[in-house]
């Protein structure tokens, strides 16, 4: 799903270094790159939490939870290149 919802434009590139698990401290390719050189990883951190909070948390969930059945659904019809299936 991550290569699905991806950023465009000038943002991409900076999206695209993001670690596998962007609220982590660490990017897998810079390991460097920690909250105290990259601010919007404690930004994140607190959207996170905002997220699973209020009213927005349940219909924000369900969502992420149908996009992940449309993914399951998809699987074995569409090919390894659809943007469904790609890893990233």
């Amino acid at each position: 799903m991550r290569a699905f919802f991806a950023a465009t434009t000038f943002f991409r590139s900076y999206y695209d270094r993001l670690p596998a698990d962007p609220l982590s401290e660490v990017s897998s390719q810079d390991p460097d790159w920690t909250s105290e050189i990259d601010p919007a990883i404690a930004m994140a951190k607190v959207a996170w939490t905002r997220a699973q909070k209020g009213p927005w948390a349940a219909p924000l969930s369900d969502a992420l939870r149908r996009s992940a059945i449309i993914a399951g659904a998809l699987d074995g019809i569409t090919t390894a290149e659809s943007i469904w299936h790609q890893q990233g």
